[in-house]
């Protein structure tokens, strides 16, 4: 039987602080969707709602540097943070898509607990689908500090930008839990860990985490990390070793995966790291042990990038395979779909996003998510 799964809908204002508490609660071992990451992967060209913004706001909202019909958003977010008619006109046109797209994410998922993060998520009525609504709220001197410190607008623009969104108290109104960050973050921890600690008792009845059926694929988190470490070392025979650091480093600036498996979920059998970039993704650490699990672990692994990449719009997934890869995991690779490649062989866009990973031209394993590209060469 299927286990059913708890979904939140995590919103709040400009600068209210909602992305870190999305943080912790992937920390904590949610499946967090960015759906405002989401809305900007279908605004890209060829995306789902790129023709209807460009047919909205016409050709001047197009950058004049990309000669690929990039929409300039500081250009957009001029428009639209000044006339509410504008910024209307603006989630008419990319709700739809990004609604149909954080659906898909969602389906993909293997975690109990599903959180969607979006600024407009109610505007959008998306909040009346899940089965909790979190409303992150903080003083308006805040958050116009907030924007001044950390995106370096000025007072002005700050606050046109707070007060170009709906009144905080209409939005926590409709909430099942009302979030107020006017503290460190020690205190908002706090309070995200308390609506958690509910979340857990409606899910799982009090009484923790259930026995996990098989193997997951979820979030990576903090605790992982010495579990990845060794988990590397195993997997190459020694041949690979990392540190804390570099694991930290994966965590915090790419997406990790971790395949997960035994009763509490806890015992990390495989992990990926990858990235979206210029409409392809790059999956540059893939490693399961024993290998026993290598297809199953690897497999899942491989399925929830893949998916995810497909929503941003990537082209293909490129696996990069260090020197000392087992003829095992190109066998296995190949089995998923994957093609071996040279970096001359692959298409000049996709090496120019690649020389931001490696220095060398290492061999690649490579999967086509779309037939047609998005991006027309120069």
């Amino acid at each position: 039987m299927k286990r059913r799964r708890f979904l939140i809908g995590l919103t709040g204002n400009i600068a209210t602080g909602k992305s870190l508490v999305a943080q912790m609660l992937a920390e904590l071992g949610a499946r967090v969707i960015d759906a405002d990451q989401v809305a900007h992967a279908v605004m890209l060209p060829g995306g789902a709602a790129y023709d209807a913004v460009v047919d909205a706001f016409g050709s001047d909202i197009l950058s004049d540097t990309n000669a690929d019909g990039t929409i300039d958003r500081a250009k957009l977010g001029a428009i639209v943070f000044r006339d509410p008619a504008a910024l209307r006109r603006l989630e008419q046109a990319v709700h739809p898509a990004t609604v149909a797209a954080v659906n898909h994410l969602i389906a993909a998922a293997t975690e109990r607990v599903i959180v969607v993060e979006a600024i407009k998520l109610i505007e959008a009525g998306m909040h009346r689908r899940y089965d909790a609504l979190w409303v992150v709220t903080a003083p308006r001197e805040i958050q116009i500090a907030r924007l001044v410190a950390i995106r370096g607008l000025s007072q002005a623009e700050a606050a046109l930008r707070a007060d170009a969104q709906p009144p905080q108290a209409e939005k926590a109104a409709l909430a099942d839990l009302v979030i107020v960050n006017d503290g460190g973050v020690a205190d908002l921890r706090l309070k995200v860990e308390a609506g958690w600690s509910d979340v857990k008792r409606r899910v799982w009845g009090g009484q923790g985490d259930p026995p996990s059926a098989g193997i997951e694929v979820r979030r990576a988190r903090r605790g992982d990390v010495p579990e990845i470490v060794t988990l590397v070392r195993q997997a190459t025979q020694g041949k690979r070793s990392v540190e804390e650091t570099e694991v930290l480093d994966w965590l915090f600036g790419k997406g990790l995966l971790v395949a997960a498996q035994d009763t509490n979920g806890s015992r990390v059998v495989g992990v990926a790291a990858w990235q979206a970039e210029n409409l392809l993704s790059v999956t540059d650490q893939l490693y399961t042990y024993p290998a026993k699990l290598r297809a199953e672990a690897g497999g899942r692994l491989l399925a929830a990038i893949e998916a995810e990449a497909n929503v941003l719009m990537c082209e293909a997934n490129v696996v990069i395979l260090p020197p000392h890869t087992f003829k095992g995991v190109r066998t296995f690779l190949n089995k998923q779909g994957y093609e071996l490649k040279t970096y001359q062989e692959l298409h000049r866009i996709w090496r120019e996003v690649l020389g931001e990973f490696v220095a060398d031209q290492p061999e690649l394993m490579v999967k086509r998510l779309r037939e047609q590209m998005i991006m027309v060469p120069i």
